[in-house]
C-alpha cells in the first residue's frame, strides 16, 4: 500500500507521456495511463474530455448515410476501428466510418463505437444515439376545388399513391396566414376572405416517418359575395299628413346594414332616410317612391326600389257636428257628450275639460262628476280624426258652474231603546247613504236642544245613556253626512215619547212603558220576553260574513225585526241594517256587535245587545311592507323612511299579537317593555284601496342594558304619555256616550235598574 502511494507520487511529480495524449481538454472520459518508474509499474486513470465523444453527421432517414468523426489524438501513429449498433446490438459488417441506413433501421436508435489502438494501449469511444425515420414516397401534390367567392365552400384532396400510406391534416390560410379553426377538407369562405387569397396546407404524417406537408399555390382572391335576398314592402295613404312606413322584412342572409332613401318625383328629398316619411304640402301632385339599399360585409350591396303611380293629395276636411251635453252639473252626476253624425264616419275621441284644462283619465263619452269640479265649469273637446282627412276638435258650449253633490238614501233615522233612566239610546239608519260619506256625525238633542258633554262640546256618540235630567223630555237625534265636494245634509229622527223614570217591573209582559209601538202614551204596552243575547254567528275575520241570530227564547211572534251593527262601542256602522254583515277592513282591530230590535202594537219596543267578545282579524290579503326602524324595546318603528311624514287621508292602526292598541293612531309607535317577545303589525288605510297595505315585525327585543341606574317611572321613551302608576284603564260605559254599558247582559225593560 505505502509503494502503490510513492509510485502514485512520482508520477504526479515528473512529466508522463502516456500512451495516447488527447489534444487538453475538460476531462469527463475515462484515461488509461501506463508510466514504468523504476522497477515499479503504476496505472493511473484520468477522466477524458466529452468532446473526445465522436460525433455522427448525415440525414436520420432512410436511404441516407451517416458519417462517424472520431477526435483527434496523440501521439500520431494509432489505429481506428469502428462498429455501428442498432438498439445497442452491433449491426452485422457495418464497421465503416460510413453506414447507410435502410428499412430495418426505421424507428430505432443508432451510434457507433470508435476504438483506437497503437500498441498495447487501446482506447474506445460511443457516439450518442440517433433515431432513424422512414420517408414517405410518392409525387402527387394535392388539388383545390371550388369557387373562389364569398359563402362558396373550397374542397382540398390530399396527395394519392403515398407509401406507405399515411394520415392527413389540413389548415387552411388567408394570405398565407393559418385561418382559426379551418383545418377540415373543406372551407366555407367568410366575409374576411374577400379580396384574399386563399389556400390549404396539407399534412402526411406517421409514425416513425418524416411528416411531408404541401400547400396548394392558388394566387386569385376570393371575390364578393352574392347580393342577400329579400323583399321589402311598404303601405300608407298618399295623402299629405299620413306616413308611409318600409318593411324590411326578412334578408338571406341576414344584412350588415339597411339604408333608406325617399324620392319625389325621382329626386331624392333631402333628410329623408329613414323607413318611414310623412308626407307633407310639397308632395301634392308628386309621387313618392322610396329605395332600400342593403349591406353585407363581404357581399355585393343589394339595392330594392319601391315605386308607385300614385301621387299625393291634399287632405278632405270635417263639417262642423253639434256637440252637446246632457246631465245635471252637479257632483256624482253622470255627463254624456253627444255628437251629430259626421261625415266621412271619422274616429271619435273625447277629452274633458275643468275651466279649460284637461282632466286626467277622463275620455270616454261619460264622465261622472267629482269633488273637484264643484264650482268649475266642465265641457268636453270631441276630436275627429281619419286618414286623409284633417284632424278637427270642437268643444261643447256653455259656461254652467259645477253644483255640490246630494247625499241620497238618507231617510229619517231610527232611535232604539227604552225610553227610561240608565237604559241606552242607539240611532240607527233604516237605509245607506249613497255615496259614502266620508264623515257621518251624531248629535243628540233634548227637547230639541243639543245636549252638551260637561266640557260642553255637543254629544255626538252613536249611543246615548239617558240619565234623570231626561226625564218627561223627548230624546231625539240627528245624523250629518259629511263628503268633499257634497252639500252637508242631515237627517233627524221623529219624536217619540219622553224619557220616564226607572221603576220595578210587576212581572213579565207586564207594568207601563213608554216607546216606539203603536198607542197614546196612557196605554198599557207588553213587553217582549227572552233574556237570551242575540250572537253574531260567523267567523271574526276581513271578508267574512257574520248573521244576527235571536234567542231561543224570545217570544216576539209577529213582529218587525231591524238590526243595527256596530263596530268597538260607539261607532255605527252606516247601511249596516241587515240581519247579516260582511266584515271590511275597517273592522280589523275591533269588536263588531249588533243590536236587535223589535216593535209591534201593543208592545214596548226592546232591544237585544249581542256579546263583544273577539275583534275581527286581517285575512293577510293586502300587499306587504316592512318598517323603518329597530326592533327593540325603547326604538321607534316608522311606517314612512321619514319619520315626519304622514300623508294625507291616510288612517293606521297598530296591533300587539293581533289585538288591537286602542291608543296608537299615527304613523310612528314608541316600543316599549309590554311589546317584548310580542308581534307588533300596523294596518295603513286610505280611501284610496290601492294605497292599502300593512307590515308586521318579529318577536320585540328588550332594550339595550343602560349602566346608569336610577330611572324614575316614565322615563323610558316607551311610556304611554300622561299614564301615571296606578292609573286604571278606561272601560267602555265609564262615561256617557260610550255605548252599551254591558253588551254582555242586554238591558231588559222588564228589571229596569234601580
Amino acid at each position: 500500500m505505502g509503494v502503490a502511494t510513492t509510485a502514485v507520487a512520482a508520477v504526479l511529480a515528473c512529466t508522463v507521456t502516456p500512451a495516447f495524449a488527447a489534444t487538453p481538454q475538460p476531462s469527463h472520459a475515462s484515461l488509461v495511463i501506463h508510466s514504468e518508474t523504476s522497477d515499479q509499474h503504476t496505472e493511473v486513470r484520468l477522466v477524458a474530455a466529452a468532446a473526445l465523444t465522436p460525433t455522427v453527421s448525415g440525414s436520420h432517414t432512410v436511404g441516407s448515410t451517416l458519417t462517424a468523426k472520431p477526435s483527434k489524438w496523440t501521439p500520431a501513429g494509432y489505429v481506428s476501428t469502428y462498429q455501428w449498433y442498432r438498439d445497442g446490438k452491433a449491426i452485422s459488417k457495418a464497421t465503416k466510418t460510413t453506414y447507410k441506413q435502410t428499412t430495418a433501421d426505421i424507428g430505432h436508435q443508432l451510434q457507433v463505437r470508435v476504438i483506437a489502438k497503437k500498441g498495447k494501449a487501446s482506447k474506445s469511444w460511443t457516439s450518442p444515439k440517433v433515431k432513424t425515420y422512414g420517408v414517405i414516397a410518392g409525387t402527387t401534390v394535392p388539388s383545390l376545388t371550388g369557387t373562389l367567392q364569398v359563402g362558396k365552400t373550397l374542397t382540398a384532396k390530399a396527395p394519392a399513391k403515398l407509401a406507405p400510406t399515411p394520415a392527413f391534416t389540413y389548415q387552411w390560410t388567408r394570405n398565407g396566414v393559418a385561418i382559426p379553426g379551418a383545418t377540415k377538407t373543406t372551407y366555407v369562405l367568410s366575409a374576411a376572405d374577400y379580396n384574399a387569397v386563399v389556400n390549404v396546407k396539407v399534412t402526411a404524417a406517421k409514425a416513425n416517418y418524416v411528416s411531408r406537408a404541401w400547400s396548394t399555390t392558388n394566387k386569385s382572391k376570393a371575390a364578393a359575395g352574392a347580393a342577400v335576398t329579400g323583399k321589402p314592402t311598404w303601405a300608407g295613404n298618399r295623402i299629405i299628413g299620413s306616413t308611409l312606413t318600409i318593411t324590411p322584412g326578412v334578408f338571406t342572409p341576414a344584412a350588415t346594414s339597411v339604408a333608406y332613401q325617399w324620392y319625389r318625383d325621382g329626386k331624392a328629398i333631402a333628410g329623408a332616410t329613414k323607413a318611414t316619411y310623412t308626407e307633407t304640402e310639397t308632395d301634392i301632385g308628386t309621387v313618392t317612391t322610396a329605395k332600400v339599399t342593403v349591406a353585407r360585409t363581404g357581399h355585393a350591396t343589394a339595392v330594392f326600389a319601391l315605386t308607385s303611380t300614385a301621387k299625393t293629395t291634399g287632405l278632405s276636411v270635417f263639417a262642423t257636428p253639434e256637440i252637446g251635453i246632457t246631465g245635471e252639473h252637479r257632483v256624482g252626476e253622470l255627463l254624456t257628450a253627444s255628437v251629430s253624425p259626421i261625415a266621412g264616419t271619422p274616429t271619435i275621441s273625447y277629452q274633458w275639460t275643468r275651466d279649460g284644462l284637461p282632466v286626467a283619465e277622463a275620455t270616454t263619452s261619460r264622465y261622472t262628476l267629482e269633488a273637484a269640479d264643484r264650482g268649475h265649469v266642465i265641457k268636453v273637446t270631441v276630436t275627429a280624426a281619419k286618414a286623409g282627412y284633417v284632424t278637427k276638435s270642437w268643444v261643447s258650449g256653455g259656461s254652467v258652474d259645477t253644483l255640490a253633490g246630494i247625499f241620497t238614501g238618507g231617510e229619517t233615522p231610527n232611535v232604539n231603546g227604552v225610553r227610561a233612566v240608565g237604559e241606552d239610546l242607539y240611532v240607527a239608519l233604516p237605509e245607506a247613504i249613497q255615496p259614502s260619506p266620508d264623515e257621518l256625525n251624531v248629535a243628540w238633542f233634548r227637547d230639541g236642544e243639543p245636549i252638551l258633554t260637561e266640557d260642553e262640546t255637543p254629544y255626538n256618540d252613536s249611543s246615548y245613556f239617558q240619565t234623570e235630567a231626561d226625564i218627561d223630555h223627548v230624546i231625539t237625534a240627528t245624523v250629518t253626512a259629511v263628503r268633499d265636494g257634497y252639500e252637508t245634509q242631515t237627517w233627524a229622527s221623529e219624536g217619540g215619547d219622553p224619557t220616564v223614570a226607572a221603576e220595578p217591573g210587576e212581572g213579565e209582559g207586564e207594568g207601563e212603558g213608554e216607546g216606539e209601538g203603536e198607542g197614546d202614551p196612557g196605554d198599557e204596552l207588553l213587553y217582549f220576553v227572552g233574556d237570551e243575547q242575540t250572537t253574531p254567528a260567523g267567523e271574526r275575520i276581513m271578508g267574512a260574513e257574520l248573521t244576527a241570530v235571536i234567542g231561543i227564547d224570545w217570544a216576539v211572534e209577529g213582529a218587525t225585526l231591524t238590526y243595527q251593527w256596530y263596530r268597538s262601542y260607539e261607532t255605527l256602522i252606516p247601511g249596516a241594517d241587515a240581519a247579516t254583515y260582511t266584515q271590511t277592513i275597517d273592522d280589523v282591530g275591533y269588536p263588531v256587535f249588533v243590536v236587535v230590535t223589535a216593535n209591534k202594537d201593543g208592545y214596548q219596543q226592546r232591544s237585544w245587545y249581542s256579546d263583544t267578545e273577539g275583534t275581527t282579524q286581517f285575512d293577510g290579503s293586502l300587499e306587504a311592507s316592512s318598517f323603518h326602524g329597530t326592533e327593540q324595546a325603547g326604538e321607534v318603528l316608522s311606517i314612512w323612511e321619514d319619520p315626519e311624514a304622514n300623508p294625507e287621508g291616510q288612517t293606521y292602526r297598530w296591533f300587539r299579537d293581533g289585538e288591537l292598541i286602542d291608543w296608537q293612531d299615527g304613523p310612528n309607535y314608541v316600543l316599549d317593555e309590554d311589546d317584548i317577545g310580542h308581534v307588533i303589525t300596523a294596518l295603513v288605510n286610505s280611501h284610496l284601496e290601492v294605497n292599502r297595505y300593512f307590515a308586521t315585525t318579529g318577536q320585540i327585543i328588550a332594550a339595550d342594558p343602560v349602566e346608569e341606574p336610577g330611572e324614575e317611572p316614565g322615563d323610558n321613551p316607551g311610556e304611554n304619555p300622561g299614564d301615571e302608576p296606578g292609573d286604571e284603564p278606561t272601560e267602555p260605559g265609564d262615561n256617557p256616550g260610550d255605548g252599551p254599558t254591558n253588551p254582555e247582559e242586554p238591558t231588559n225593560p222588564e228589571t229596569p235598574a234601580e
